[in-house]
C-alpha cells in the first residue's frame, strides 16, 4: 500500500482501510489504525467483534479496554513518542461480560516521505506464544505502509496470496514459502498453475474467469491439489476476495487453506462408513437408523423386504417412517398400545432388547433399541427387527406340549397311586383266604394223618406249597411297589455285609445240597453300610434261589463279596461293597437280558424247560439296591452260566440311578 503526494489523508486512510479489511481476517484478535493522538480511523471486524460497544468510534483506541487497566495503557502509549514497539498486556471484556488477556504493538506507518503517517496497533491473545518465543511484537523500525500488510499476514499459518487480474502472481505470505518452497517449475508469470495437479488445472481457470467477472461469491470455496516443496500433494482449499477496482490492491486476493489431513480423515471416514454400509444391507435382520428428528439416515435390504415397502432402501433416507405408512397402531396387533410402549423406550434413552409383537397380519417381530448419543448428545437411535414367527409358534407349541405332558403326568401319577392301592388291597384280601387255606389245610392233615394214605398226604402237601408260594407272590408284589415308589420306610442300621452273606449262604445252603450243587462262599472283611438288614438279605435270598435253580445238579453257585474298589469295580464311584452270585446254570438269551427289570417276565427257555417262578425275584432285588443307593447288573451266556453282579452303600431316599443290564 503506497502513499502519494497529492491524496489527501482522508482518501489514504479510506483505501488502507479498505485493503486491511480485505486482508487482516487472519490477524489473531484485531489490528487498529490510528493516527498520531491515538483517535482510531480503521478497527478490524475481529476487534469490533471483541469489544462489542466498547469500542470508540473516533475517540482514543485505548478507551475500549478494561477500565482498570485504561490508564496505565494510555500513559505508555502517550511516553512513546515515535509510536514504535510493545505496549505490553491489558484486560479487555467483550460484549457477554467475559474477560480476556491480551498485548499489543504499535507498528509506526512511515509514508513516502519519511513522515509519521499513523500508526498500526496490533493486538494479539497474551496467552499465546509469539513465533519468536518473546512476545508478539514485530520486530524491527517503524515500516512504510506497503510492508505493514506483509508483516500482518507473514504471521498467519494460511497462505494468502495476490494474482494480478490476468492470473499471473504478485506477492505470496510467508506461508506459501514455507508450504510451496522456491519450485522450479514455478513461473510467475502463468501465475500458480505451474503448482496445481494437471486434473485442477481447468477448473482453477474456470474460477478465475469467473472472478474477472465477479461471477465468484466472497463465500465460495474450491478445492485444488498443490504440489508442495517435498514434491508431494497437498489439498487446499481456495478462497477468492476479487479486489481488482480496489486501488489499494488492483488484484484478486486469494486465501489457501491446507486441507490435506482434513479430507483424509474425511476419505477415512466415508470409507468407513462406505463398510459400515455395505455390511447393514448385507444382513439379513432388518436394519433401520433414524436421527434425533426421526428422519431415516440408513436402511437396509432386510428392512424393506421384512415391512414389504414398494421401494429401494435408499429412497427411505430422508423421510419418517409415518410417512411411510409405518406407525405402529397400523400395524401391530399385541400389545395393544404398541405406539406408547414405543414411544417409552425411546424416552427412556438406554438398550432395550428382545421386545416381541405381533403384527395384524399374524406375524411375530422380535425388536431392538439402541439409542445413537454422542458425546452425551441424542443423534437418534438404531432400530433391528427379525421375524421369528416361525420361533414363536414353536414356542407356543411347546408349551402347550409341556402343558399337556403335566397333566398326562398328573394322571399317571393319580393311576399309580390308584394302582398301589389296589395292590395293596388286593393283596391283603389274598391273604386272608390264603391263610385260612394254609391253616384248614394243616388242620385236615392233623386229623387224617392216623389214617391218610400217602398219596392224601402229598395232596394235602401240594397244597400247602402252592398257597405258600401265592403268599409269597403277593408279598413280593406288594413289596416291589413299595420299593420302586418309595412309600416303604426302611428301618436303617449299620450292617456288617460278609455277616449277611454268610447268614443268606446258611439258608439256601439245605437247598443246594438237595440238589447236589457246589456253593461257595469267598468274603473280605471291610466296612459296613447304612441299610435294611432285612432287605438286604431278602435280595441275597432271591439272588442265591435264583442262581440254585436254573443250576442243574451236579452245578456250582459262587458267591463273592468284596468293598468296592478293592480291586473289583465300582460303577457309582461312591464305595459300598461289590457282591457278585455266579452259576452254571442254563443262561439268559442275550435279546432277553434287558427284560430282566420288567415285572413277571421270565426268560424263553425256563419257560420251556418248566422252570418254577414268577418272575419278580430279579425285580425285587433290583429295587432293594436301587434303595440302598446301588445297582444290579447281569451278565449271561446260554448254556454256560449267568453273573448278577450287585452294588450297594448306604440306604438312600433319592431317585435311584439307571441300572444297567
Amino acid at each position: 500500500m503506497g502513499s502519494s503526494n497529492d491524496r489527501p489523508d482522508e482518501e489514504r486512510r479510506a483505501a488502507a482501510a479498505r485493503a486491511l479489511g480485505a486482508l487482516t481476517g487472519l490477524v489473531p484478535l484485531g489490528v487498529v489504525g490510528v493516527d498520531e493522538d491515538g483517535r482510531a480511523w480503521y478497527q478490524s471486524q475481529r476487534w469490533q467483534d471483541l469489544v462489542g460497544p466498547a469500542a470508540p468510534e473516533g475517540g482514543p483506541w485505548y478507551e475500549a479496554v478494561h477500565p482498570a487497566d485504561r490508564a496505565a495503557l494510555a500513559a505508555r502509549w502517550h511516553s512513546r513518542v515515535d509510536r514504535r514497539g510493545q505496549l505490553g498486556e491489558f484486560r479487555v471484556e467483550g460484549p457477554d461480560g467475559t474477560e480476556r488477556r491480551c498485548r499489543a504493538e504499535c507498528v509506526g506507518m512511515v509514508s513516502a516521505g519519511g513522515r509519521l503517517d499513523g500508526c498500526l496497533v496490533v493486538v494479539s491473545d497474551a496467552e499465546a506464544p509469539s513465533p519468536d518465543g518473546a512476545g508478539p511484537g514485530l520486530p524491527g523500525p517503524g515500516l512504510s505502509t506497503p510492508h505493514v500488510l506483509d508483516v500482518v499476514l507473514d504471521r498467519s499459518p494460511d497462505v494468502v496470496s495476490i494474482l494480478n487480474a490476468d492470473g499471473s502472481w504478485r506477492w505470496s505470505n510467508r506461508a506459501a514459502i514455507r508450504l510451496f518452497g522456491h519450485q522450479e517449475r514455478f513461473d510467475p508469470a502463468q501465475g500458480v498453475f505451474g503448482l496445481l495437479h494437471p486434473d485442477d488445472v481447468p477448473a482453477a481457470r474456470r474460477v478465475l474467469d469467473r472472478a474477472r467477472t465477479g461471477g465468484v461469491a466472497d463465500t465460495e470455496r474450491v478445492a485444488l491439489r498443490l504440489r508442495a516443496a517435498d514434491g508431494r500433494w497437498r489439498w487446499m482449499e481456495a478462497l477468492c476476495d476479487v479486489l481488482v477496482e480496489d486501488p489499494a490492491v488492483q488484484g484478486i486476493v486469494v486465501h489457501l487453506r491446507d486441507i490435506t489431513e482434513t479430507r483424509r480423515a474425511l476419505g477415512a471416514l466415508e470409507a468407513t462408513n462406505r463398510r459400515l454400509a455395505s455390511l447393514v444391507h448385507s444382513l439379513h435382520t432388518a436394519v433401520v437408523l433414524e436421527d434425533e428428528g426421526g428422519r431415516v439416515v440408513l436402511a437396509n435390504q432386510a428392512f424393506v423386504d421384512l415391512f414389504r415397502l414398494p421401494m429401494a432402501p435408499e429412497a427411505l433416507v430422508g423421510r419418517s417412517l409415518a410417512s411411510l405408512g409405518l406407525m405402529s397402531d397400523r400395524l401391530v396387533a399385541e400389545p395393544p398400545d404398541a405406539a406408547g410402549g414405543l414411544a417409552g423406550l425411546r424416552a427412556a434413552g438406554r438398550r432395550v432388547e428382545g421386545v416381541r409383537c405381533v403384527l395384524f397380519d399374524g406375524r411375530t417381530i422380535e425388536c431392538d433399541f439402541v439409542p445413537v448419543v454422542v458425546q452425551g448428545v441424542d443423534r437418534g437411535h438404531l432400530s433391528s427387527f427379525r421375524d421369528v414367527t416361525g420361533h414363536a409358534r414353536a414356542e407356543a407349541e411347546r408349551e402347550r406340549l409341556l402343558a399337556s405332558e403335566r397333566e398326562e403326568n398328573r394322571r399317571l401319577a393319580e393311576l399309580d397311586a390308584y394302582r398301589a392301592e389296589s395292590i395293596a388291597a388286593v393283596s391283603h384280601e389274598l391273604r386272608t383266604p390264603l391263610t385260612s387255606i394254609v391253616g384248614y389245610t394243616q388242620l385236615l392233615r392233623g386229623l387224617l394223618e392216623p389214617v391218610a394214605s400217602e398219596e392224601q398226604a402229598a395232596c394235602l402237601d401240594a397244597i400247602v406249597r402252592n398257597v405258600d408260594r401265592l403268599l409269597r407272590l403277593a408279598g413280593d408284589v406288594v413289596s416291589l411297589d413299595s420299593l420302586e415308589s418309595r412309600t416303604m420306610p426302611l428301618p436303617i442300621s449299620d450292617v456288617a455285609v460278609p455277616a449277611l452273606v454268610e447268614r443268606a449262604v446258611r439258608t439256601v445252603t439245605p437247598e443246594a445240597g438237595a440238589e447236589g450243587i457246589e456253593l461257595l462262599v469267598r468274603t473280605v472283611p471291610g466296612p459296613g453300610v447304612r441299610g435294611d438288614d432285612d432287605r438286604l438279605a431278602q435280595l441275597l435270598e432271591n439272588l442265591l434261589s435264583n442262581a440254585l435253580k436254573f443250576t442243574l445238579p451236579g452245578g456250582r453257585v459262587t458267591v463273592r463279596a468284596v468293598p468296592a474298589g478293592s480291586g473289583e469295580s465300582d460303577p457309582d464311584g461312591s464305595g459300598g461293597w461289590d457282591i457278585t452270585v455266579e452259576d452254571t446254570g442254563i443262561g439268559i438269551p442275550e435279546d432277553e437280558i434287558g427284560m430282566l427289570s420288567t415285572r413277571f417276565f421270565r426268560a424263553s427257555n425256563a419257560r420251556r424247560r418248566g422252570f418254577p417262578g414268577s418272575g419278580l425275584g430279579l425285580s425285587v432285588a433290583r429295587a432293594i439296591a436301587e434303595r440302598h443307593g446301588g445297582s444290579l447288573s447281569v451278565r449271561s451266556v446260554v448254556g454256560v452260566g449267568t453273573t448278577v453282579v450287585v452294588h450297594i452303600g448306604d440306604a438312600t431316599d433319592q431317585d435311584p440311578p439307571s441300572a444297567s443290564s
